[in-house]
This record gives structure tokens, sequence and C-alpha cells, in this order.
């Protein structure tokens, strides 16, 4: 299932409590905003998957030899299964590539893109990127981790989370730390 950032999650509102909101006071031009949830107290993590933030790259290398050389892409994210790449062509067609265990499948569609661009080359997230937000949260489970370009140039990086209040979107550093955070929308249930 080929899942863009914006909607791998429609449901939750979620609190964050974080150690530090470390960085530098980096501003983005991502929509992201910051929550003014209330912190909780959960102790245990959610049972939720690993998501395979470690074979981004690889998922990248692997559309570019597919399509037979570099690439623009307008998003790459990372679930529990599977990597999606959104691969931009010089006529402005965007593609979703999805792979899976190291294969790519095929675009089942294709739809018209004009916003900015990234290079594989601007992927520069460490390895241990969500480390800090990862032992900062102890009662939210990590849906999809995401690389999308800025307006002025860029990656920003997000991880999304569901929490038993609901989900929530942490906007990141190359390096992990946190720079914003963001409700998505309030849990719904009896």
């Amino acid at each position: 299932m080929r899942l863009r950032a914006g909607a791998l999650l429609a449901v939750g509102a979620a609190s964050l409590s974080l150690s530090s909101c470390g960085g530098s006071g980096q501003q983005s031009d991502s929509t992201i905003v910051e929550s003014t949830a209330p912190a909780t107290t959960a102790t245990a993590p959610l049972a939720v998957p690993e998501v395979k933030v470690d074979e981004i790259r690889a998922a990248v290398t692997a559309v570019e030899g597919r399509l037979g050389g570099k690439q623009r892409f307008s998003e790459v994210n990372a679930t529990h299964t599977e990597v999606n790449v959104f691969v931009v062509a010089e006529s402005g067609a965007e593609s979703a590539f999805l792979v899976r265990d190291g294969v790519v499948e095929p675009p089942s569609t294709t739809s018209v893109y004009s916003g900015p661009t990234f290079a594989k080359s601007d992927l520069d997230f460490q390895e241990t990127v969500l480390d800090k937000v990862l032992n900062g949260i102890s009662d939210s489970g990590l849906v999809a981790f995401s690389a999308t370009p800025r307006q002025s140039g860029g990656v920003d990086y997000i991880a999304t989370f569901t929490a038993p209040s609901g989900e929530f979107r942490v906007l990141l550093a190359a390096d992990g730390s946190v720079l914003s955070t963001s409700a998505i929308s309030p849990a719904t249930g009896p």
C-alpha cells in the first residue's frame, strides 16, 4: 500500500513527554506546529513493529537503479512493512514506488506534482535519528518516518507516533534533535 506522510495517520491527538526539545531553535518551512497537549506519564511503550528507517537509502538506490540514474523525490517514507519512494520526473509526473524486502514494485499510478523536491544526496539523517525521541517517549509507538522537501531547500524528517490518546508527529533535525511536535487529531472511540 503506497502511503504519503499526510495520509499515514488521520486520527489521534497525543501528548508528548520529552526530557528535552533539543535543537538550536531552527525554524522550518514545514506546516508542523508546536503541540500544547499536556504530557502523560504512562510507563509502557505501545507494541508497534519497528519502522524500516534503516532501509530508506537502499530503497532510494534501488528505485534509482530501476529508473537508470539519479532522481528527484517529493517524499520518502518508511513504515513497518515497506518504504514508499515518490519520484518526480522532469515533466512533473510523480510516481509512487513501493519497496518491500528490497524489491521495487512498479508504480500503479502517477499524478502531477509541482512542489519542491530533493535528491538522494540530501538525505543526511543519521542512523540514530530516532534514538533521542524514542528514549523520551514512553507511551507511544512509532508508525512511520518520512523525509519531505522544504520550500527553501533541504529535507524535513518527520516521525509519526500513535499513543493511547491519539496520533502525533515530531519534526526532527538530521541528528535527531526535536524541532517541534504536532497533534494530528484526537483519538476516537467509546
